[in-house]
């Protein structure tokens, strides 16, 4: 169920930014992404607990091949799956060697290498994707506070997120299988 979610997840996030512009609170641009990309690191964490590295990175592959075929598909920009594939290996990849890292020792590790994952996938996805380079969603004199306001929203949720795998989730198994 968990590669599913995270599947999902990565699509419905990347087509959400093509679909919808940012929104604006105060000085702060919010993508439509910041709302589900957080969750991605989490999810795949919990897949590379359960099933091991390689999976995830399968996993992390097949999710930016599926999103490339639905923007092929509905016709969209095709620069933004480049980007999105980008910073999403990026940041993918470093979440899960500094979780594979940090569980042996540290009780935050999920949320630790999740956020460190969102600063690097942000920061280089509204860079190359929504601002002028890319799709043009954020011009270049907003793109601080895109990246700050996908940030905040992104660390919110995921820290939600941890709280509730902390309650429900150890270790690859769920507290009624431990």
């Amino acid at each position: 169920m968990s590669i599913i979610l995270y599947l999902i997840t990565i699509v419905v996030a990347n087509l959400s930014t093509v679909i919808f512009n940012p929104t604006v609170v105060g000085i702060l641009v919010i993508p439509p992404s910041a709302y589900f990309m957080g969750f991605t690191f989490i999810l795949g964490n919990l897949i590379q607990d359960k099933f091991g590295t390689k999976v995830s990175r399968i996993c992390i592959w097949l999710g930016l091949v599926l999103s490339s075929i639905m923007c092929f598909v509905l016709d969209f920009s095709q620069f933004i799956v480049i980007a999105s594939a980008l910073a999403f290996l990026v940041s993918q990849y470093v979440t899960n060697i500094l979780y594979k890292l940090l569980s042996k020792t540290s009780k935050n590790a999920n949320l630790t290498s999740s956020l460190i994952g969102s600063v690097l996938d942000v920061t280089l996805f509204v860079t190359i994707g929504l601002s002028p380079i890319g799709i043009n969603t954020v011009p270049w004199n907003q793109l601080i506070f895109a990246i700050i306001g996908q940030l905040i929203v992104q660390t919110i949720l995921q820290l939600i997120a941890s709280k509730l795998l902390d309650k429900f989730y150890k270790g690859g198994k769920s507290i009624n299988e431990s």
